[in-house]
């Protein structure tokens, strides 16, 4: 994982409060990234003391996600937005997506202003990639942004990946309609995919870390709520849901199906992959 303060060349992007984590900066520190800093590394620690297996559930995330810009590159889609996205570092979707079709286009949204300062630096020089600041929820705000005006064609399908997004939506009622208004503004052919933080029967250590975990996520602006399969496969209302349906976080379509089987008890949440149809 990262290294130290000390280690970074040049002053602190703008803004910068290394008093206070940021679940980007603790999410970047899980995957491996370098956009982190000491009080995000403290609070990523007290998330694995409480949960050691949230990097693996986080790598999985990571994994999932490059099979579904796979799948829906392979099935025609080249253009991309990223909600909450947090900071774009080495492997993320732009990377993906780009390796497979050059000429895609990918917005990263995050409702986080330095966040969207820093992935705009970060994209720097690279015209079919680019950052915009909304709230994740606010999809009308997402779709009337310069960023996604300028890269993004409603007329043509757009994936969206919301992705470590719905459970830090407390209100029920909220992030149903989120998807809801994704699906009123993209076109035909379109498709969603959502991962969810999930409680799952026989985890006991969830329930006894939650109050930990919870809290943590709460210190960095961004309480966690935990949703079931029913209430997940509920967001999906309207969309074509493709197969396997919603499952646990590595069974959606792996690439090695016995791996990902024994992995099932260690990353924890709910994925599925959805389209628009007429």
């Amino acid at each position: 994982m990262s290294g130290n303060d000390s280690e970074r060349s040049g002053p602190l992007p703008l803004g910068i409060d290394l008093e206070v984590p940021s679940a980007a900066r603790i999410r970047d520190y899980f995957l491996g990234g370098s956009h982190n800093f000491g009080v995000d590394r403290a609070a990523a620690r007290r998330v694995i003391a409480s949960w050691p297996d949230i990097v693996v559930t986080m790598q999985q995330s990571r994994a999932f996600q490059r099979r579904v810009v796979r799948h829906l590159v392979d099935s025609g889609v080249r253009q991309f937005l990223e909600l909450r996205s947090g900071i774009p570092t080495a492997g993320s979707v732009h990377e993906q997506v780009q390796a497979l079709a050059p000429d895609s286009a990918v917005v990263y949204v995050d409702p986080d202003p330095i966040t969207v300062a820093q992935s705009a630096e970060f994209l720097r020089g690279d015209p079919r990639t680019a950052a915009a600041l909304a709230d994740a929820c606010d999809i009308e705000a997402i779709f009337g942004s310069a960023p996604v005006r300028e890269l993004i064609d409603p007329s043509r399908p757009v994936g969206v990946l919301m992705l470590g997004v719905l459970h830090f939506v407390s209100d029920d009622d909220r992030a149903l309609a989120a998807v809801s208004d994704v699906r009123a503004r993209v076109a035909e052919g379109s498709a969603i995919a959502i991962w969810h933080g999930a409680t799952i029967d026989g985890r006991p250590e969830l329930a006894d870390s939650g109050p930990t975990f919870e809290q943590t996520y709460g210190q960095a602006g961004s309480p966690y709520t935990l949703r079931s399969r029913e209430q997940v496969q509920e967001m999906f209302r309207g969309w074509e849901l493709l197969a396997p349906g919603v499952v646990e976080l590595p069974l959606w379509r792996p690439d090695d199906p016995v791996a990902a089987a024994e992995l099932v008890r260690r990353a924890s949440g709910f994925v599925g992959v959805a389209r628009k149809g007429r």
